[in-house]
């Protein structure tokens, strides 16, 4: 049974056009064709990042090189791209967004609340972190 769950998991993710596994089989030149938004989605996904992914993200300039360094050890800090936390720790479970004079705040959701913990909510103002609850 287990085993059929994983092969229709496995095949649904080979099936999505731009899915962390169909990209983790890709060369340099087919990563150059990839949108910005699948390869940091891939990028985000522990189980199929390459360093191929890294480096085209690297020549798309979507991140620094202190930052390269923060998503090779899936790392956040204060001052950094929402880029690069998404590169880092992956989609969020939720993004509640509020929109004001000031600019454009969100609120990144990572986990949910359970019996042995609570969610890390990541703040993002203007495309930076610039702070976390855990």
């Amino acid at each position: 049974m287990r085993n059929a769950i994983l092969c229709g998991f496995f095949t649904l993710l080979a099936g999505c056009a731009g899915s962390a596994l169909q990209l983790s089989g890709m060369d340099a030149e087919e990563l150059r064709t990839v949108s910005t938004d699948d390869l940091i989605s891939a990028i985000g996904t522990k189980s199929f990042r390459t360093e191929a992914m890294l480096t085209e993200a690297m020549r798309r300039k979507l991140f620094t090189y202190d930052e390269l360094s923060l998503v090779r050890k899936r790392q956040i800090t204060v001052g950094i791209s929402e880029t690069a936390l998404l590169a880092s720790w992956g989609p969020p479970a939720q993004v509640n967004r509020s929109v004001s004079a000031y600019g454009v705040n969100k609120q990144y959701v990572y986990g949910a609340y359970t019996e042995y913990g609570s969610p890390k909510f990541v703040y993002v103002d203007d495309g930076k972190v610039t702070s976390w609850q855990d």
